[in-house]
């Protein structure tokens, strides 16, 4: 693919994060989002059919971002709650690096399109669910649906970030420590 275009396609999604994330989805036009990201709006038809096809793969995209930084640092040898407890933390740190990111999740995870972002995202290979169904740590878990993990185990984490709440290292520690008991049996 040329890297232009590429380059104008990232830039149409991060546009579109952007503007979710500080105006909601119906501040998100098509048009407010190729200005935003510097492109005519036919450039941002070209890459993505309609506003919903572009949200979806801005939350895909963010998602696998967010998976892959969750567990880059991650000791695969390590207990399950101390491995959690490095999700969370990652999790947590590379949203509250840049707040747009979890507002933008926030936002989508609220919507209408969330169950289709969301089946979107696991068609990818998602190191956290990667991570769920080690024999070790879903021996742990309570039987619930993936999403209901993700709302009790990470969904604190995002928002905290989203809504820039400033907390210690020790308080954080205890938030990642409730999220573990409200997963685990």
């Amino acid at each position: 693919m040329n890297p232009v275009t590429t380059d104008r396609a990232a830039a149409v999604r991060h546009a579109v994060r952007r503007l979710v994330a500080d105006h909601g989805l119906h501040g998100a036009s098509m048009a407010a989002v190729a200005k935003a990201a510097g492109v005519a709006t036919g450039t941002a038809y070209v890459h993505y059919a309609s506003k919903e096809e572009l949200l979806i793969a801005a939350y895909v995209e963010l998602k696998a971002d967010l998976g892959a930084t969750a567990v880059v640092d991650l000791d695969a040898g390590a207990p399950p709650e101390a491995r959690f407890r490095s999700i969370w933390s990652a999790v947590h740190a590379f949203l509250a690096e840049d707040p747009t990111r979890a507002r933008f999740l926030v936002q989508v995870e609220a919507s209408p399109l969330a169950r289709t972002a969301h089946d979107r995202a696991l068609l990818e290979d998602d190191p956290l669910v990667a991570q769920v169904r080690t024999p070790d740590l879903a021996a742990r878990l309570r039987p619930l649906p993936l999403e209901v993990l993700w709302d009790l185990g990470l969904g604190p984490a995002v928002r905290l970030a989203a809504t820039e709440q400033p907390l210690t290292a020790a308080q954080r520690a205890e938030v990642a420590d409730a999220c573990w008991q409200a997963v685990t049996t």
